[in-house]
């Protein structure tokens, strides 16, 4: 069997995908969000269409992009221009929502600009077009197989264990609590001796 032959001519096709899974998802969110600012002037059913929209692009739309970008480019390309979904987040949530950015937030977005530029121009831009033969004897490699087999470990004890995770959340919560009352008391206790004896000492200087 061969190996498959690189190709470069077609991530700027997954780079064109991502962007837009970015852009969608960004403009779901603030769609989501748009739908909970109700006011009196417009109906519960277009607030309701605005989320329906909203969830439609951030779970369906912007997904099928994303997945669909992998097979024009490599990971180490692709996944970075994830950081442009918070950029065309906020310039979104500003024409949308009607929000305010401050000149720090436009800082951040700048340096997650920069640091996407910096990817395209040193990520690798050779494109693999796996087989499916190829794929199922990569799948059966050990390294692959001991990481899935701990990634699917981990999350089944996280399934089965939520109800003892909540257990431990609300006992330290309690605990916390307990001890934050009986520092309240100690500290109320305190404070009557300390009256107590600055009165017992005024009646005793006054006489």
């Amino acid at each position: 069997m061969t190996d498959p032959i690189p190709t470069t001519d077609q991530w700027p096709i997954g780079v064109a995908l991502i962007l837009g899974a970015s852009f969608i998802g960004g403009l779901g969110d603030n769609l989501i969000r748009y739908s909970h600012r109700k006011n009196n002037t417009k109906t519960p059913n277009y607030f309701m269409f605005i989320w329906m929209v909203g969830m439609f692009c951030t779970i369906v739309l912007n997904t099928m992009c994303t997945v669909a970008a992998f097979a024009y480019a490599d990971s180490s390309l692709i996944l970075p221009f994830a950081g442009t979904h918070v950029i065309f987040a906020v310039v979104l949530a500003i024409v949308i929502n009607n929000e305010k950015v401050t000149m720090k937030s436009w800082l951040v977005l700048s340096i997650i600009l920069f640091g996407i530029l910096t990817t395209v121009i040193a990520g690798n831009k050779e494109t693999i077009n796996y087989s499916l033969e190829l794929m199922m004897l990569l799948f059966a490699k050990p390294l692959f197989l001991v990481v899935a087999s701990l990634i699917l470990i981990i999350c089944l004890l996280a399934g089965l264990c939520p109800k003892n995770i909540g257990h431990w959340y609300l006992y330290k919560q309690q605990w916390n609590r307990t001890i934050l009352h009986v520092l309240i008391v100690k500290y109320h206790v305190y404070e009557r001796k300390n009256k107590t004896n600055r009165a017992t000492t005024f009646d005793s200087v006054s006489y």
